[in-house]
């Protein structure tokens, strides 16, 4: 297999225009992949990861309100009745807790809040799984691709990797006949279908964090969203691990759409020093970086490894500029 360690890369950060000599080179040998987060799916009016955190914690505080005017109707409460009132006191103190702490420990929060409305689930208060997706999760499905999906989708990367819950690829694959992307979106649940689009050297989508379905309330356990649910997939589903370890073996990751405060990046770079914590690997990965948004822990961590090369844009639009180089290397 064409590796790309003939390409020399003596620095860990760079302009966009050098940044684009070097990706054409890794498209050119048909060598780079797409990871995609929430920062191209906003232009299309999805919400930002903070956004989505207080959409979670609001969702929280309906449910509360719902499930106790519900259970307070019953004229003479059954044990059953008294036991489900206590439960639902007691989540509502461990979201009251979570929200003093949103600000300052968002991923300890978003946490509590998941495990909060599981907790009503599984103890048969309230169906949070169905105010989850209808309140939350449904967004996912009602909106429509921007030109960056367009200009992503028509560009042949051998995969895209995304932790978007939407399906604004798939619209795009659509809108522009690219069925191999159309009819190829899989998820964590699907691991022998990205194995056997991997081993076919076949392209496909994949939404390494799960992905929203129409007409399909989805589980609790098949969307990622925290710090434990890295760790529960990792447990409960090592395909997933292998498959993802796989893909950054054998190609170049481009990382486009993450900002420094995102979590998602954060646990990839986790989930990257796990997978690879002394192993040498020959290709090199690159995320998008504003330059204005200073240095963070992200680039400390990697830049400790030499593990990923920072490719620092201006301004937001420059998005606009990478992908229609890169849509025009076939």
């Amino acid at each position: 297999m064409d590796k790309i360690s003939t390409i020399k890369l003596k620095i860990n950060n760079m302009n966009l225009k050098d940044g684009l000599d070097t990706l054409t080179k890794i498209k050119q040998r048909k060598r780079l992949v797409l990871f995609i987060g929430s920062g191209i799916s906003m232009n299309s009016g999805l919400p930002s990861w903070n956004d989505l955190m207080k959409q979670i914690l609001e969702l929280c505080n309906d449910v509360y309100n719902q499930a106790k005017k519900e259970l307070t109707k019953v004229i003479v409460p059954t044990q059953a009745t008294k036991r489900a009132l206590a439960i639902l006191e007691e989540y509502k103190v461990q979201v009251e807790n979570a929200e003093k702490e949103i600000d300052v420990h968002p991923i300890w929060t978003v946490t509590v809040l998941k495990e909060q409305l599981k907790f009503l689930q599984d103890n048969g208060v309230y169906d949070t799984k169905v105010a989850f997706h209808e309140q939350v999760l449904q967004q996912f499905l009602s909106k429509d691709p921007h030109k960056y999906h367009d200009s992503i989708v028509n560009s042949d990367y051998p995969i895209l990797l995304t932790s978007n819950y939407d399906d604004l690829l798939q619209k795009a694959a659509k809108k522009l006949g690219k069925k191999e992307y159309q009819y190829s979106a899989f998820d964590i649940t699907q691991p022998e279908k990205i194995a056997n689009k991997i081993y076919h050297n076949e392209p496909f989508i994949f939404h390494v964090h799960g992905k929203v379905k129409a007409n399909e309330t989805i589980e609790f356990n098949d969307i990622v969203l925290t710090k434990n649910d890295y760790q529960r997939i990792r447990k409960d589903k090592p395909a997933i691990g292998q498959l993802i370890r796989t893909i950054f073996l054998n190609y170049s990751v481009l990382f486009v759409g993450y900002g420094a405060n995102d979590p998602h990046i954060n646990d990839v770079v986790e989930e990257m020093s796990y997978f690879f914590p002394d192993t040498p690997i020959a290709n090199q990965h690159f995320i998008i970086w504003n330059e204005f948004k200073g240095f963070s822990p992200v680039q400390a961590q990697y830049n400790k490894g030499n593990r990923l090369n920072f490719i620092t844009i201006t301004d937001w639009s420059e998005y606009g500029i990478l992908f229609t180089e890169l849509e025009k290397i076939k």
